[in-house]
């Protein structure tokens, strides 16, 4: 596919987090150059580094905003709004 498959590539992940469509302009900007440097190394250990760095920032950016509103247990707290619907 050439240089068209980074792009494919970065577009597609985009859309995978179809929970938050408005963050695709920004995914899409994100992964694109990680695409072209795994196409470039042929190396796709470099994308699963990058992807680990970006979810990283992604958790310590939610829990260093405002540590004090969140709580793991107990009323009204994260696993009450979120996991107990998920599991």
């Amino acid at each position: 596919m050439g240089w068209k498959a980074p792009v494919l590539n970065a577009f597609l992940f985009g859309v995978y987090h179809f929970f938050s469509p408005w963050n695709l302009p920004v995914i899409f900007v994100a992964i694109l150059p990680v695409g072209f440097v795994v196409r470039a190394k042929k190396n796709f250990r470099t994308g699963l580094v990058d992807l680990a760095m970006f979810n990283i920032t992604s958790v310590l950016t939610i829990f260093l905003r405002q540590p004090q509103q969140i709580r793991l247990r107990g009323r009204g707290s994260l696993y009450d709004r979120v996991l107990k619907k998920w599991c």
